[in-house]
This record gives structure tokens, C-alpha cells and sequence, in this order.
């Protein structure tokens, strides 16, 4: 982000909170389990001015990531499934904030 030289001091601090929930979309009707969740990532945002510690944005942004759970419980394939759902759905966060 600066080129290859020497970081800058930097001058404001960009909190983001984040808020996940889970939602089955699609559910087997003869197990009645889950075949496929989305997960929703409603994040907070503050840009703070380091030097007054004065807000100086806020906003909120979201997404949500679908994934497929066939033939399993929705507990073990869903945390298996973590790996690759949390760093889409980031992506999608940082990608709205810039």
C-alpha cells in the first residue's frame, strides 16, 4: 500500500464490528435437514481520527455467502464449511468499504 517504502504514520483507525447469522434456505423434506444456509454479515464501520479520537465516518455494509450442505447435519458440514465462507464473505466487506 505504499509502494515498497517506508509505512506512514498512520492517522485514523477503521473499526469494523461484525453481526453473522445463519438462515436455512432450502431443507431436505425427507430428513428435514438443511441442504443449503446462507450466512449474512451485517458489519459496522468507524473511521476515527487517531490524533482526536473524533469519528469521522461511520456507515454499514453487508453480505452474504450461500453454501451447500447435502446429506449432512447442519452443525459438522457447516464449521467445515467456515474455511471457506468467511474469507468470501470478507471479501465482499472490504471490497464494499473501499
Amino acid at each position: 500500500m505504499n509502494g515498497g517504502g517506508r509505512a506512514a504514520t498512520p492517522i485514523h483507525r477503521l473499526e469494523i464490528l461484525h453481526d453473522y447469522t445463519r438462515l436455512v434456505i432450502i431443507v431436505d423434506i425427507n430428513t428435514s435437514r438443511p441442504d443449503i444456509e446462507n450466512e449474512r454479515d451485517h458489519s459496522h464501520l468507524h473511521l476515527t481520527e487517531i490524533a482526536t479520537g473524533k469519528i469521522v465516518v461511520t456507515g454499514t455494509t453487508f453480505s452474504r455467502v450461500s453454501y451447500d450442505i447435502p446429506g449432512s447435519s447442519s452443525g459438522s458440514r457447516a464449521c467445515a464449511d467456515c474455511a471457506t465462507r468467511k474469507p468470501r464473505a470478507a471479501k465482499v466487506i472490504a471490497a464494499n468499504i473501499r
